[in-house]
């Protein structure tokens, strides 16, 4: 489901993703990219709940601490860039500030591997991107 939502969105079709996202969260309330994701639908479908479920979203991530105990960076970055969106997207500017700087920590300096540049699943396009691109994320809502 969180797949064909991607692929809806991908392709900039925001109604049946948010029906693919809406699925997934039947199976699992607290999927916090799935939540994430509903909200990014809503909010473009000019739907005024997206805030909801962007406060949804970061109680999430905050209960699983994820963002802290993940080891992978590429990981780490995904749930800190989704955190920093989810709290902007429901006006917390505190705790906007707090991720975002996480995800400035995680996503700055040479991270080139044997002169190779890693690229990080964007939450927002559902493609793969920079980490100067995923960074730009951050204050888009």
């Amino acid at each position: 489901m969180l797949l064909l939502g991607n692929t809806f969105i991908a392709v900039g079709d925001h109604e049946n993703a948010l029906k693919q996202y809406n699925e997934a969260l039947k199976f699992i309330p607290d999927d916090y990219y799935a939540l994430a994701s509903a909200a990014q639908c809503r909010r473009a479908l000019n739907d005024p709940t997206a805030s909801d479920l962007f406060a949804r979203c970061l109680g999430a991530i905050e209960r699983s601490a994820d963002w802290q105990r993940k080891r992978e960076r590429m990981t780490r970055a995904l749930i800190v860039v989704l955190a920093a969106r989810a709290a902007k997207g429901c006006g917390d500017q505190a705790r906007f500030d707090q991720y975002a700087r996480a995800a400035r920590e995680i996503l700055s300096g040479d991270l080139t591997v044997d002169g190779l540049s890693p690229k990080f699943f964007s939450p927002t396009t559902k493609r793969l991107v920079s980490a100067k691109d995923l960074l730009a994320e951050v204050d888009q809502v």
